[in-house]
C-alpha cells in the first residue's frame, strides 16, 4: 500500500480545511538584478490556451498558458540536497546545508541569470557594449515529511511556501552514505517520491474539500448559480481524478476543462497542476555510471515511466556546488569532463523548467553604445505581445517587427542589414530565437 493510499483511509476527505497562510514568501536571502524573472516583466497572460472541438483544454495547458514569475521551488524530504544544491545554482553560500533535518526553515529565493551560450555570440557579433541574459528565480523550501498536509514538521507553512511557485524541483536522495541521516532511516527513492507526491495530493483534496463545502452552502443562498455550478462541477471530477489515479500524476494534470471550469479553479493554486522535475542526487563518484546502475535512479525513471512523468535529471549536488568555487573557465571545463559533466547543473535545470512551463526566447540586438539582451515570454505569444513586455507602453503603440531567427544569425556569421529583416505584424505568433527590432508610434 502507498503512501497515499494509507493516508487515504485515515483522511477524511470532507474535512475542514485548515487554510495555510498564502502570505508572500519570505526573503531571507536574495540576489538582486534586472530583468526577467522566466516570465514577462509585466505578468501578460496569454490570451488562451489551446481548446480542442469539445471547447475543453487540458489543465496544464491553462496552467502553462499563465504567466507567473513567482519561481521555482526546490522541493524534497530533509536531507537529500535541497539546500546544497540551491546553493550551487546561486553560484554562492545562500542557505545552510547541515547534516539534521529543517535546517531551513524559511524559503531562502535568489534570482539568478541563466547561461544563454546563442545570446552570448550574438552579442559578440554585434559588438554589444552590454549582454543581459534572462534570470530565474529559485526557492529553497524546507523538507516536508509525511503528515505535512495535517501539520507534521510545520508541513502546513512549508505546503504554502510550495504554492507561490511556479514549478516544481523535487530532489531526490539517490545516494547512500551513513554520515547522512535519512529522515526515514534508510534510502528508498520509490518511497521518498510517493511520500512528497502523497502529500501534495492530500494537501489538494483538502483544499478542494473545503472549496466544496463553501461552494454548497453559497449555492443556497445565491440566485443566479451558473458559477458556482462551474466551479463545483470542475473541484468534483479533478478530486475524484485525485483519488482514481493515485499513481498517475500524469492523469491529473491532463483533465480536460472549459476556460470557465478553469476560471473557477485556478485561484486555489493547486500543488499537483504545477510541473514538476525529479533532480536525482547522486555520490559524486556515481556520476558517470548512475543512469545504468544506480538502482535509486533506476527506480525513480522506473516510477515515472510508469506515471507518465518526465525524464529525471542525474547530477551531484556536492559536486555542482564544488564547480561554483573553481573561478577559472577551462579549470572547470576539465573538471567538468573529468566526471562527464556535459552541462551544469542550472543549465540543465533551467533548461528543462523553461519547457515544462511553455517559456520562449527572443532577442534585442545592440550595437557598441547599447545592449543585446535575452526575455522571456509564454509560447504563443504575438509579436505585439513580446514588445509589451519591453515596455507597457509598447503593446498599444505597436507598428510592426522586424524579424530574423537567432539560428540564421549564427549559423551566417553576420548581422544581417535592416533590410534584410523581415516584417511581421502584430498578431505574428513569436518562435522561439527570434530577434526582433520593434517599431512603435511616439
Amino acid at each position: 500500500m502507498t503512501a497515499l493510499s494509507s493516508s487515504l483511509a485515515a483522511f477524511s476527505v470532507r474535512s475542514i480545511l485548515r487554510s495555510p497562510s498564502l502570505s508572500p514568501l519570505s526573503t531571507h536571502a536574495s540576489v538582486a538584478a534586472s530583468g526577467v524573472v522566466f516570465s514577462s516583466r509585466r505578468h501578460y497572460a496569454a490570451k488562451t490556451a489551446a481548446a480542442s472541438d469539445d471547447g475543453r483544454t487540458p489543465v496544464s495547458d491553462f496552467y502553462r498558458a499563465r504567466t507567473r514569475g513567482a519561481g521555482i521551488g526546490l522541493v524534497g524530504l530533509p536531507n537529500v540536497g535541497k539546500s546544497s544544491l540551491f546553493n550551487a545554482l546561486c553560484g554562492r553560500q545562500l542557505a545552510e546545508a547541515s547534516n539534521y533535518p529543517f535546517c531551513t526553515i524559511k524559503p531562502n529565493t535568489a534570482k539568478v541569470s541563466v547561461v544563454d551560450h546563442r545570446l552570448i555570440r550574438l552579442s559578440a557579433l554585434a559588438g554589444s557594449s552590454k549582454t543581459v541574459s534572462a534570470q530565474v528565480t529559485f526557492v529553497d523550501i524546507a523538507g516536508l515529511v509525511r503528515g505535512a498536509s495535517e501539520g507534521e514538521g510545520m508541513g502546513n507553512e512549508f505546503l504554502s511556501n510550495i504554492r507561490e511557485t511556479s514549478a516544481i524541483v523535487h530532489v531526490v536522495r539517490c545516494f547512500e552514505n551513513a554520515q547522512i541521516q535519512h529522515v526515514d532511516g534508510s534510502v528508498n527513492s520509490a518511497r521518498d517520491l510517493d511520500t512528497i507526491d502523497s502529500e501534495l495530493r492530500l494537501a489538494d483534496l483538502q483544499t478542494l474539500d473545503a472549496f466544496i463545502e463553501k461552494a454548497e452552502a453559497r449555492l443556497k443562498r445565491t440566485t443566479d448559480p451558473t458559477e458556482i455550478k462551474l466551479g463545483l462541477s470542475a473541484a468534483d471530477r479533478f478530486r475524484d481524478l485525485l483519488h482514481s489515479n493515485l499513481q498517475r500524476l500524469a492523469a491529473v494534470q491532463a483533465l480536460r476543462l472549459t476556460a470557465d471550469e478553469w476560471q473557477q479553479l485556478r485561484l486555489l493554486n493547486l500543488l499537483t497542476i504545477k510541473p514538476q522535475l525529479i533532480v536525482c542526487n547522486v555520490g559524486e563518484n556515481e556520476l558517470r555510471t548512475a543512469e545504468a546502475e544506480n538502482p535509486h535512479v533506476r527506480a525513480v525513471r522506473a516510477v515515472q515511466q510508469e506515471q507518465g512523468g518526465q525524464e529525471p535529471v542525474v547530477l551531484c549536488a556536492s559536486l555542482e556546488a564544488d564547480l561554483v568555487d573553481v573561478e577559472d573557465p577551462e579549470e572547470r571545463q576539465e573538471l567538468m569532463s573529468e566526471y562527464g559533466i556535459a552541462e551544469s547543473g542550472l543549465e540543465a535545470i533551467a533548461g528543462r523548467c523553461r519547457q515544462l512551463l511553455g517559456l520562449h526566447s527572443f532577442y534585442t540586438v545592440g550595437d557598441s553604445e547599447s545592449e543585446t539582451k535575452m526575455w522571456t515570454i509564454p509560447a504563443g505569444f504575438t509579436a505585439a505581445q513580446a514588445a509589451g513586455t519591453i515596455h507597457s507602453d509598447f503593446e498599444t503603440k505597436f507598428i510592426h517587427a522586424n524579424c530574423v531567427s537567432i539560428d540564421e544569425i549564427l549559423s551566417s556569421g553576420v548581422i544581417p542589414a535592416k533590410d534584410k529583416w523581415r516584417r511581421e505584424g502584430r498578431n505574428y505568433v513569436c518562435q522561439d530565437g527570434d530577434c526582433f527590432r520593434f517599431q512603435v508610434r511616439k
